[in-house]
This record gives C-alpha cells, structure tokens and sequence, in this order.
C-alpha cells in the first residue's frame, strides 16, 4: 500500500526493492519472520509505515505487509522491536495502533469486495502491528496515463463500476477511503482497478497529534480535509470524481481552497469527449466545492453516470444540518427584509412606488367609471376626467409597479451577493487560520524533534567521552603493570648475570635454544588478530638481535610517530618483548602496550601477547637461521 505522501513505493505491487547495499536500520531485514511470514524486500515505505514483500511460510504464496511505524512516533529497538521515541508519544502511539488494528479488521471482513485491495490477515508482533494483504501486480492510474494519456471510453468504463461498487460497500461498512488517488489505483493487464492504501487510520492519528501531517492529497482532496468540517461518503466522492477527471484528461482539478478562493474549474460537461455526456456531468457534481453540493452517498451519484433523468440534486441525500431552498420569488412584489443601512433608502423610495402603484390600480379598477355623456349629479360628485388622461395615469402607475419590482429584484441580488461573499471571506479566514495553526503546530514538533535530537547527540557525546576516559585509564594500569613487569625482568636478569651460570648451564647454551643462535638483524612477520570488526592483518619489519637484546621499529603510512619494540632473550631460550603501538584504527592516535612472551627454539623466535585483558592479539616470528 502506498502512503499518504505518496514517497512510500507501491506496497501491494510485484516491484522489488534493489536498494542500497548499505545497511537499512530503520525496516526489518531481509530473512527475518513476523509470525509465519518471511521477509523478501521492501516494497516502499512512508512517513507512517513500512510495507514489505513476504512469503506465508504455510501456505507458500508471496504477500505483501504493511508495518505501522509511524516516524514522528516511534522508532526500531535493537533490529526488531518498535518503541514509542519518548514517553509524551506513547499514548498518541498506542492509540494509533488501535485503529491501525481496527482498520485490519474492517478490510479483512470486506471479503472479495470489487476494486478493494484483500487483506488475508492481521498480526501484532514485535511491539507494532502488521496488515498481511495480496500481492498485486500491474501499474497505477498514474503510470498508466503519463504513458499512455487519458483513457478512452471502453477504459474509463472498466475503471469506473468497480470503483463504484467497492467504495459503495466500503461506505456501507462505516468506513473512509480518505485518499483516493491516481497513485492508490492498480490497475491489471485488462485495466480492472483495485483501490489501494486505505487512510483511516493516518487520519485518525493526524487528528489526534499535531505531530502528524494530515492526509489528503492537493488536488484531489475536498476542501472539507483542509479544515476541522465533518467528513463522509462525500469526501471521498470528491477523489473520486478528481481521480475520474484525472483519467479522462491526464490532469487533476484545481486545488479546493483554490477554489474556495476563485474557482477556476471549467466543467466536463462542456467539453467535447468521446466519453458520455452523463459521466462527465457526474463527474462535475461530483466536483462541487460545497459538501452539500455534492452527492452524499454512492447511491445516490451512481444514476447520473448512467442517464438518469434525476437532476443532481435529487440524488443528495439529507445530511445531519438543515440543507437551504432556493425557491422561485412570484410575480407579485413581496415585502423585504431589513437592509444594511446603505440599501435601506432604495428600499423605501422602491415600497412607496410599489405602494403609490398598488393604490392607482384598484382605484382604477374598482372605482366609479365616469363616461363623457354622464351628467354630474349629487350622488355622483366625482369629477369626470378624460379617458386620455385615465389611460396615462393608468400607464404610469404600471412603470412604477414594474419599476418597484425591478428594484426589489436588484436588492435581493445584492443582498444574495453580499451574504454569499460575506461567506466565502468567513470560509476563506477559517481555512487560512486552521493552515497557520497546522504549519505553527508542524514547526513547533519539529523543533521539539530537533531539541531531542540534538539533546541526543549530547549525551552520546557524553558517553562516548567518558567510554574514552575509561579506556584511557586501563590502558594507562596496563602501561604501569608492564612497566613493572619489565622491570622485574630487567632486575631477575641483571641478579642472572651477576651469578655465574652453572656449569650444566653453560653446556646446554653452548648447544641449547640460546642468543648465540640469532645475532644480527632479521626480517620480522608481524601479525594482528581480528577486533571488534577489523579483521586479522600482518606486515614485516626489521628486527636486530644483539647478545640477546632484541630492538626495531617501523612507520605505519601516514603517520609521524614510529611503532617501536625491545625485549631480550634469555640464556635458557625464553623471550619477553615489549611492542610500544600507537592506534591508527578503532582509537586513532591513542598510545598501547602490547607484552609478548615466547621462546627462542631450532632457530626460530616466537612470541604472542594481548594489549591489555581485553585488547588486541599481537604476534611475532622471526626465522635466525
């Protein structure tokens, strides 16, 4: 599976993993077991897991895994174990294993459900768990277009019923995809989809710390994902429909705060495509910026890309908040709501028209007809006038009604406009907080990460001083136990010379294992054992024996300071050589004594010793004749 920022690999893909020779310690290591599965390559890795490529000891067939080991958490212990970086992220740890679990669990009972990845089984083990799921082969809906450009109809018909049906019982399972996107999409030879890396539990986790980044994917993620708004089967739709419109024209939407901001989308539908008008008018609904816009479950978007004749909005099911009507407004004017002081004035002077007009037409309509030929009588006082001027007045009380209509119109239209942009500035000014308060939060836990790194490298460096001074005072006991030893050895020699030797003595040096052997200089083989992870070396070096006094040194390449060696070889064969070195690997520049002991038989010297109780083996041969 793939992860969130998409720099995780194909998890559930055939790809193998080459990578570096050096040593990964971060992912389990090639041959190592969790549970009954083996470890074969990494398959790709994120900021929130691992997934690798193994094979099911039982049942001989290769899978894929994915290890929760989110990195802002946790980090690996001794090869194996993972272990929360610090206590404070423990809790957040443990409860995102919880829902990494859980998310197992609701894939796992999604058995064989179209275009959904198949998850065989799910583990904890070595302090984390693990999601065991099948081995898919093919290339993403990415790869797939960048290849080959967008797809035709047959194509983007293959792709798009499994899509629907798998998401559909997804949904129906109370559970979110969260990520859908060209590169969470396989496809197989035959173009057939399985919709890859479920996100739940990333976002459960980003959620809960501000230690994770959230998930979603620019582009393709609903605006509802960059803020704390509730999401749903519409969220996902929103991908989806991104993802759609990514296969029909090789590019994804604009990005949803864009949109918010300015929307610059242009529709599908006005598109000419070769794919059916009905899909790309899905699509579009699908788009809607506004969660509310937008088709509410796959239920109810499923019939727009099949020609039903349902309009979008009837296949919006109700959410939990009231939804807001638009209707129609009758011919007849109708009173208007309290204004803003600066429309207050054009809504009074519009109500007198409109009034002034209602009054003109019923007095005209069901007021006394005065015709030319009727007298003027006492019950009949009202002054005839003109039918011309009747007709006039009649004429302008309708241009002030329709005047008075047209203006109440305007206002509602601006009212309408400041209300909708009032809005948009209130939506825009959430986002822009909620994306400083990520990027505050963001900075803040890096920082916080890199006080413990570098409060890490202190004590590291604290330990690791100490380690020398400790390793400089044995070294330092070695040097003063040998120099003692030597000089015990020179006052036994020098006590062995002051005596005469006995005359047995003097008669087997003449014949036996004695200096006379060896006078002169001769050529040395030096040898060192392995240690800690050098292995074992040898070189030669000249040696010169003079009346049992042996002496030499030599250079190593690089250095300034001589590797020097002295001893002596007594007359009854034995030999004690002490080799001064300077380190020039494991403690570069720091000062050993190495003590040799052998003996001195048919010609041949040899002596062995150790630097120090723990130190290095070193040892010497020489061949006298």
């Amino acid at each position: 599976m793939r992860d969130s920022k998409g720099d995780s690999g194909r998890g559930i893909g055939t790809q193998t993993d080459h990578g570096n020779p050096d040593r990964d310690f971060v992912a389990l290591r090639v041959g190592q077991t969790v549970g009954r599965y083996r470890i074969a390559a990494v398959l790709g890795r994120g900021g929130f897991g691992i997934t690798y490529r193994a094979l099911d000891a039982e049942l001989g067939r290769e899978v894929a895994i994915k290890e929760y080991l989110p990195a802002a958490l946790a980090v690996r212990q001794d090869g194996t174990t993972v272990v929360p970086i610090s206590t404070s992220a423990a809790q957040d740890y443990a409860w995102g294993r919880d829902r990494f679990v859980a998310e197992g669990r609701t894939l796992a009972a999604l058995h064989r459900v179209p275009g959904i990845v198949l998850v065989h089984d799910f583990l904890e083990a070595n302090g984390t768990a693990y999601l065991v799921m099948e081995l898919l082969g093919g290339q993403t809906l990415q790869e797939r277009v960048a290849r080959n450009g967008p797809l035709d109809a047959a194509a983007f018909d293959r792709l798009l019923s499994p899509l629907l049906d798998g998401l559909e019982q997804v949904h129906s399972a109370g559970f979110l995809h969260r990520d859908i996107k060209p590169a969470n999409i396989l496809l197989d030879q035959q173009g057939q989809p399985t919709l890859i890396d479920f996100g739940a539990s990333r976002a459960a986790v980003a959620g809960r710390t501000q230690a994770m980044t959230a998930v979603f994917t620019p582009g393709y993620a609903a605006v509802e994902q960059f803020t704390a708004a509730t999401q749903g089967p519409w969220t996902d739709i929103y991908g989806l429909a991104a993802t759609l419109h990514f296969a029909l024209t090789g590019s994804a939407p604009p990005n949803a705060v864009d949109r918010v901001l300015d929307d610059s989308y242009a529709p599908l539908s006005q598109v000419t495509s070769p794919t059916a008008q009905d899909a790309r008018a899905a699509i579009d609904a699908g788009l809607a910026v506004r969660a509310a816009e937008r088709p509410q479950s796959i239920a109810g978007w499923r019939p727009m890309f099949a020609g039903s004749s349902a309009k979008p909005a009837a296949a919006v099911q109700p959410r939990a908040e009231p939804a807001t009507v638009v209707m129609r407004q009758p011919n007849a004017p109708q009173p208007i709501a309290s204004k803003p002081s600066k429309l207050r004035r054009p809504a009074i002077f519009a109500g007198i028209a409109l009034s002034v007009a209602a009054v003109a037409a019923v007095w005209f309509l069901v007021g006394p007809r005065i015709t030319p030929s009727a007298p003027a009588t006492a019950d009949n006082a009202t002054v005839a006038r003109p039918p011309d001027k009747v007709q006039q007045e009649l004429e302008e009380a309708r241009r002030a009604q329709q005047a008075s209509a047209e203006e109440a119109g305007r206002l509602r239209a601006e009212a309408d406009a400041r209300r909708k942009a009032d809005e948009e500035a209130a939506l825009r000014r959430k986002i822009e907080d909620e994306v400083r308060q990520k990027a505050e939060a963001e900075q803040a836990a890096r920082q916080k990460a890199e006080e413990d790194k570098r409060r890490a490298a202190a004590e590291a460096e604290a330990a690791k001083a100490e380690a020398a001074k400790a390793e400089a005072d044995r070294v330092r006991a070695e040097a003063q136990r040998a120099e003692a030893q030597k000089a015990e050895a020179q006052k036994a020699e020098a006590q062995k010379k002051a005596a005469p030797p006995p005359p047995a003595q003097v008669a087997a040096n003449s014949v036996g294992p004695g200096p006379s052997q060896c006078d002169g200089t001769f050529r040395s083989q030096w040898c060192r054992g392995a240690y800690q992870g050098f292995p074992e070396s040898c070189w030669h070096a000249p040696m010169t024996i003079r009346n049992g006094a042996i002496s030499g040194q030599w250079t190593t390449q690089g250095a300034t300071e001589p590797q020097t060696f002295n001893g002596r070889i007594a007359p009854d064969g034995t030999v004690s050589i002490t080799y001064n070195l300077i380190g020039t690997q494991m403690y570069v520049g720091q000062h050993f004594t190495a003590i040799l002991t052998g003996s001195l038989a048919g010609g041949v010297l040899a002596a062995k010793g150790r630097a120090g109780a723990s130190g290095r083996d070193f040892s010497v041969r020489v061949q006298c004749r």
